[in-house]
């Protein structure tokens, strides 16, 4: 007689490594390596459209003004930054340009952020951010400021201009851009203007205010001269005017908002010029130069042989003014750290083994109750089986499921 007790199988301890990353839902991949982001509004703004985040105040990072030239494009354009030293401009799939005019961080393909621009001069400074090589030269003692529509600008006196080797001689069509400080004097005053001559038909382009302070847009092709005046006085402080020649028509804009228009379809503009290159601040008559500006100027945007529709000179005006939608920033947004964690937890499995309360047939060697032990074939009801060799066979086969029993 013996009692036994078997276990109806083996249980195992099993180590899981299971990954998890705490990303948010819209996570695009530049939260791996910056802490926080504030999505750029470009509701109201085309793809490409030349843009100041947050207009012109900038943004702030840590107490450090920012002043970041960009564009939108595609889907989820934001600022990402660690600090005031480290951020970009990044949409869900790509880093995209930025050019730095006023902050802390460097530049990033900045050329390309103008599109297939010929001249960029922001005036903090002298450089010319197009990359196509024409940087401005100070005659007379134009003074650079800090005070400018957009941070650094030159102040000019009335005898004292920017000279560029950029010519616009025998554009097709034409869009220039400048940003000013008006006063209201009597007096005829040049923002922008080429062009060098014998006579008033020799300008290649100008952009005035004139002595009734109305605004005056002007180009040339050597025989005729075209123009156009806005019909209102324009008011002291800053402003942005546009000249935009399309091929057909002469159009001026102040503010963003078109001012005069007229036909215009010279083949190509003058030439041949005796003078080339952009200058700001002064405009030649007969051959000298006249009507020098006396207020500052900010940024100066020349694009030849391409002309901007209106609606890219609204878009940019009112993201200049910041206007909401027009590329101001949201709120700052906390990024969770995406770093990976592991976490191990147990799981508990069964493996069925022979044994009491086994099924029967996990088992082997299961025999006929009589006294001869004779063969017994599935499915092993009141069978018996030695389990260990000893001669005792006390396990059976009962209803399917293996039993103990005290003495055959």
């Amino acid at each position: 007689m013996k009692n036994k007790i078997l276990n109806g199988g083996i249980t195992l301890a099993l180590i899981t490594t299971m990954v998890l990353l705490f990303n948010s839902p819209a996570s695009t991949g530049w939260e791996e390596s910056y802490q926080y982001r504030m999505n750029i509004s470009c509701e109201n703004l085309d793809d490409g459209v030349p843009i100041v985040v947050n207009g012109s105040g900038g943004f702030t990072i840590n107490g450090h003004k920012q002043i970041v030239w960009t564009y939108c494009s595609g889907t989820g354009t934001a600022l990402y930054y660690n600090d005031h030293t480290d951020y970009i401009i990044a949409n869900n799939t790509q880093r995209l340009p930025m050019e730095v005019e006023y902050g802390d961080a460097m530049d990033y393909q900045n050329t390309s952020v103008w599109g297939t621009v010929d001249g960029v001069w922001l005036l903090n400074g002298l450089a010319d951010s197009s990359g196509n090589g024409n940087p401005g030269v100070a005659v007379g003692d134009p003074t650079q400021v800090w005070a400018g529509w957009m941070d650094g600008a030159y102040a000019f006196d009335g005898d004292d201009k920017i000279e560029t080797d950029l010519t616009a001689k025998s554009g097709t069509s034409l869009a220039v851009i400048a940003y000013f400080n008006s006063t209201t004097d009597p007096v005829t005053r040049t923002i922008v203007s080429e062009g060098k001559g014998g006579n008033k038909r020799e300008p290649v382009f100008f952009l005035q205010r004139n002595d009734d302070n109305t605004m005056r847009y002007g180009i040339g092709d050597g025989s005729s001269m075209y123009q156009c005046y806005s019909s209102s006085a324009i008011g002291a402080g800053f402003h942005r005017a546009s000249l935009v020649w399309d091929s057909v028509h002469l159009f001026g804009y102040l503010d963003g908002v078109g001012v005069c228009s007229v036909p215009a379809n010279p083949t190509h503009l003058k030439s041949n010029p005796a003078k080339e290159g952009v200058r700001i601040g002064v405009f030649d008559k007969d051959g000298a130069d006249k009507y020098f500006w006396d207020s500052m100027i900010d940024n100066v945007v020349v694009y030849i042989n391409e002309s901007k529709s209106s609606a890219w000179i609204s878009q940019t005006y009112q993201n200049a003014v910041g206007t909401a939608g027009f590329g101001d920033v949201g709120e700052v947004e906390f990024l969770p750290d995406t770093t990976t964690t592991t976490t191990s937890t147990t799981t508990t499995t069964t493996i069925p083994e022979c044994g009491i309360g086994a099924g029967c047939g996990l088992c082997s060697g299961w025999v006929t109750k009589d006294t001869t032990h004779t063969g017994c074939s599935g499915p092993y009801s009141e069978c018996v089986r030695d389990d260990n060799g000893d001669g005792i066979y006390d396990q059976v086969c009962c209803g399917g499921t293996v039993k103990q029993v005290m003495m055959l």
